[in-house]
């Protein structure tokens, strides 16, 4: 899912409640630097919260069951994960690894 600069897509969410296989777990976005974003990953009942790093992924519009879907910027799917995602266990990780790819960039 490339970029296409002629696209409007609408903004990751700054906050929002994992669906499917992260139900239950609510993200925080912490710090975004162009397309890595860095979210705090919570459940309620578990002492310590995760930290995702994520590439900024891009879905195109597209209609499903009669319904418009806009364009819009996405994290990375379980099957990205490892490539444009990773799971980290501290926020200083989290904040390690985002400014060692941001050095990266592009990906």
């Amino acid at each position: 899912m490339s970029k296409q600069p002629e696209i409007n897509y609408a903004p990751l969410p700054t906050s929002f409640d994992g669906r499917g296989g992260q139900k239950g777990f609510h993200f925080t976005l912490l710090d975004r630097q162009g397309d890595l974003a860095l979210f705090k990953k919570h459940k309620q009942g578990h002492v310590s919260p995760f930290y995702e790093l994520v590439v900024v992924q891009y879905q195109n519009e597209y209609e499903i069951g009669g319904r418009t879907v806009e364009a819009r910027e996405c994290l990375p799917s379980s099957e990205q994960w490892g490539v444009y995602g990773w799971t980290l266990l501290t926020e200083t990780e989290g904040r390690a690894a985002l400014l060692a790819r941001t050095a990266k960039q592009p990906l």
